[in-house]
């Protein structure tokens, strides 16, 4: 109870330090050259915040958001993992490299998955604390197959497959809202009058799972030769994490351009094993292993960047009524996992820190009053 307290203590602290709150400014009339004059709304009877039915019409003006009701989006991102050792390699032992001769050479298969879709769900309050959670959702899937046959009847066949799971909440995270003419007033009148920061700190909870199997097959006058590996990563921790988020508007006040930088620091259990065994017509089988199990901190990096599309919709029969926002974003999106990447046993690798790294781009569709 008495940390909950202080809690609150700090939080309030930090709103008497801020500025008026932008959500407290509405626009006065609409000037010839298309721009909005702002002035400052008392609230009545020195209320520290002005009701909805005393503000009036609320909206974003010139990409300074004068509504934070909320705020809810959903969308998709088209990703596709690449792990920094390229752990999924289909390893052949040298002795017995004679006994694969169809397609025993192709090396690494990882890199030939194909890009599969992310859902991303988030819902951001912005009340007296400003407080917005996250969550998102993100289920990857590859698979690749080859056959070859030989001119003296032999066949190789190559499989494939993988799958990814990564699952994030972000809850409570504490956010703030700057403007590069609150930060440099000695600057204005640039293209950045009407930048916007959001700044962010928080906790969140992350998990990531990954599976991997390869087979190949070569099938020759002496009988079926088989290599196969099974590699398996886990890890589930909580940490925190601090984001900036910006937000430019462009000329045309319905075009803005944005970025998102996100830190994480997540600490859990990982868990990594491996296994290789090879089988061959008329000798010994081979068979190795490699298992791996740790606390770690695992530091998790994020970046979005791409261009924002507002339509404002108005209820012509409240016109006194909160306004809504359509919000179309379409982007380019990048991530990086340390030290997730899954071992592979009979390789060269052992127990050598491999990262994985994410690359794709999304399309996020939202509604905010």
């Amino acid at each position: 109870m008495k940390l909950a307290r202080l809690w609150i203590a700090g939080c309030l602290c930090l709103l008497a330090c801020r500025q008026p709150a932008r959500a407290q400014f509405v626009p006065l009339h609409m000037e010839g050259t298309g721009t909005y004059s702002l002035a400052p709304l008392a609230a009545p009877d020195g209320a520290l915040f002005a009701s909805s039915t005393d503000v009036g019409t609320r909206a974003s003006v010139g990409g300074r958001t004068i509504s934070e009701f909320g705020e809810i989006e959903i969308g998709f991102d088209y990703i596709r993992p690449y792990w920094s050792h390229r752990d999924f390699t289909l390893a052949v032992p040298t002795a017995n490299a004679g006994s694969f001769p169809l397609l025993g050479d192709t090396g690494h298969v990882d890199n030939h998955f194909s890009l599969a879709p992310k859902v991303n769900l988030k819902y951001d309050v912005s009340d007296l604390f400003a407080v917005k959670a996250t969550g998102t959702f993100l289920n990857l899937t590859g698979h690749l197959q080859r056959t070859v046959t030989s001119a003296d009847g032999g066949v190789g066949m190559l499989t494939a497959n993988s799958s990814m799971t990564i699952v994030t909440a972000t809850f409570p995270e504490i956010t703030t809202r700057f403007y590069f003419d609150e930060l440099f007033p000695n600057h204005t009148g640039s293209h950045f009058d009407d930048l916007s920061l959001d700044l962010s700190f928080g906790t969140r909870y992350g998990s990531i799972e990954q599976n991997y199997t390869g087979k190949l097959n070569n099938s020759t006058a002496a009988g079926l030769n088989e290599s196969q590996r099974y590699s398996t990563q886990s890890f589930s921790g909580i940490g925190i994490t601090s984001a900036l988020h910006f937000l430019c508007p462009l000329q045309h006040e319905a075009w803005s351009l944005y970025t998102t930088l996100r830190g994480s620091v997540l600490v859990g259990d990982n868990d990594k094993d491996s296994s290789l065994s090879v089988t061959i017509a008329g000798m010994p089988g081979k068979a190795a292993s490699i298992v791996q199990s740790e606390t770690e901190f695992i530091p998790v990096g994020e970046i979005e960047t791409g261009v924002q599309w507002t339509h404002l919709f108005r209820n012509v029969n409240v016109p006194d009524a909160p306004q809504t926002a359509f919000i179309v974003r379409v982007g380019l999106s990048a991530q990086v996992w340390g030290n997730v990447g899954p071992l592979s046993a009979g390789s060269t690798q052992g127990f050598e820190t491999s990262n994985l790294y994410l690359f794709g781009g999304h399309v996020m569709i939202g509604l905010a009053r």
